[in-house]
C-alpha cells in the first residue's frame, strides 16, 4: 500500500500535479465556504499510483487517518484520482451518506469526471465534481440520471398490450393459486414485471400501481362471483442530512476527526 501522506494545510493535495494552481485556489475557496456554511468539509487528493492496492481500502485510509469532516457529525468526504490506474473514488463519511448516496457518487464519477478525464481534462472534470458534490452537501437537489440507461418509453400501442396482458396475467394467476381477497400482490406483480420488461426504476413503479389498481378492481368486482368456487386471489431516498450548521467561518481550520465506513463509489476513464 502507498504511505498515507500528511493531512494537507487545506482542502487540495495534488501529489500526481495533474490541476493547475488556478483549480486550486478555486477549489481552495470554494471548500473553505460549503465548510463555513455547514461544517462539511470535501477533499481533493491525487496521487501518481496506487501500487496495485485497492483504491476503495486507500480512500478509507486517508479518511480514517486525517479524520476528514467532523467527529460529531462525520460530515468529510474524499474524493481520490490515481493518475497511472486511471482510478478515481468518492469516499462519503457517514453523517454525508444520506445526502451524497452511492448511486449519485457513481452518476458523479461516470457522467462528469470520466467524460473529462477521458480528454485529459482533469482541472474541468475535477471543479465540476466538485461543484456537484458541494450542492449535494448543502442539501440542493440535482440531476444525475445515468447517461447509459437505455430508451424504454413506450407508444400507445406498446402500452395498450402491456396493460392488457398485465391484466389477463394477474387475473390468471389469482384464479389459480390463491385463496383470499387481499389484492396487495398484485402490486408485487406488477413491479416485477415492469422489472423484468424493462429494468427501470420508473417502470416498475408504473406497473406496481397499474398491478395494485387492476387487482383491486378485480378483488372488489368479481369475488362474489367465484366465492363459492373457491377464491381467485392470492394469499393475502434520502435522509438529505449533512451535518449542522454554523461550522467555521474562515478558512481551513484542520479536520475534525470524521468516520468513514466505505461509502461512496468507484470508478475508471
Amino acid at each position: 500500500m502507498p504511505s498515507i501522506p500528511p493531512a494537507p494545510d487545506g482542502y487540495v493535495l495534488d501529489l500526481a500535479e495533474i490541476l493547475s494552481a488556478e483549480t486550486e485556489t478555486a477549489l481552495q475557496t470554494e471548500l473553505a465556504d460549503l465548510e463555513a456554511y455547514n461544517s462539511s468539509q470535501i477533499v481533493v487528493v491525487t496521487i501518481e499510483t496506487l501500487e496495485d492496492y485497492p483504491i476503495e481500502s486507500y480512500a478509507l485510509e486517508i479518511g480514517r487517518t486525517w479524520g476528514v469532516g467532523q467527529e460529531e457529525f462525520n460530515n468529510g468526504t474524499i474524493f481520490l484520482i490515481a493518475e497511472q490506474e486511471r482510478e478515481m473514488r468518492i469516499e462519503v463519511g457517514y453523517g454525508l451518506e444520506g445526502a451524497i448516496t452511492d448511486a449519485q457518487s457513481f452518476a458523479i464519477i461516470d457522467q462528469v469526471a470520466a467524460s473529462y478525464f477521458k480528454e485529459g481534462d482533469y482541472d474541468q472534470g475535477v471543479l465540476e465534481s466538485v461543484q456537484v458534490l458541494d450542492n449535494l452537501a448543502r442539501g440542493e437537489a440535482f440531476d444525475l440520471t445515468l447517461v447509459s440507461q437505455p430508451d424504454t418509453s413506450l407508444n400507445n400501442d406498446e402500452l395498450l398490450f402491456l396493460l392488457v396482458m398485465l391484466f389477463f396475467l394477474t387475473r390468471g394467476l389469482f384464479v389459480t393459486f390463491s385463496r383470499s381477497k387481499a389484492w396487495w400482490m398484485g402490486g408485487i406483480f406488477g413491479g416485477l414485471t415492469g422489472f423484468i420488461l424493462f429494468y427501470s426504476l420508473g417502470m416498475v413503479i408504473l406497473f406496481t400501481l397499474l398491478g395494485l389498481f387492476l387487482d383491486f378492481i378485480a378483488s372488489t368486482f368479481f369475488f362474489k362471483q367465484f366465492k363459492h368456487h373457491g377464491a381467485w386471489f392470492w394469499g393475502g431516498g434520502s435522509d438529505g442530512s449533512s451535518g449542522s450548521s454554523g461550522g467555521s467561518s474562515g478558512g481551513f481550520g484542520g479536520f475534525g476527526g470524521g468516520g468513514f465506513g466505505g461509502g461512496g463509489a468507484s470508478g475508471r476513464w
